[in-house]
């Protein structure tokens, strides 16, 4: 037996002469009789991959008050919800306070300057008005 993978949509399992992926538990699988791909008899979501759900990260009040002396709050809250999340996160998971400060710093200058996010390039998506 192969060990197992992990995939993009949680544990797979490859096992010799099986024909393949092993499906999330409480998932029926049926086979359409004019189709080859596989249908489950229930949408999926994060409950049948918990190894994939992020943990949603609490605004700690020193990012809070950064936030508000720059004016970037607005800018802040206009970032997609996981882009909001992976700061915060990326911010409370330094163990020194120089390390939280400097991350903060990099946050608040992405946000100010509007095309980056955590080092990368962003472009913030056109709004209909």
């Amino acid at each position: 037996m192969i060990p197992a993978i992990l995939g993009w949509f949680g544990t797979v399992g490859l096992r010799l002469g099986s024909g393949g992926l092993r499906r999330p538990p409480g998932q029926i699988r049926r086979r359409s009789a004019h189709s080859p791909q596989v249908h489950f008899e229930r949408p999926m979501n994060e409950k049948d991959f918990p190894s994939l759900a992020r943990p949603i990260h609490p605004m700690p009040a020193f990012v809070r008050s950064a936030l508000d002396e720059r004016g970037l709050l607005a800018a802040y809250r206009q970032r997609p919800p996981y882009q909001r999340n992976d700061y915060l996160g990326w911010i409370n998971r330094a163990k020194r306070i120089e390390t939280k400060l400097k991350r903060l710093q990099q946050m608040l200058d992405e946000l100010e300057r509007g095309d980056a996010y955590m080092g990368m390039d962003y472009v913030a998506p056109a709004r209909d008005e």
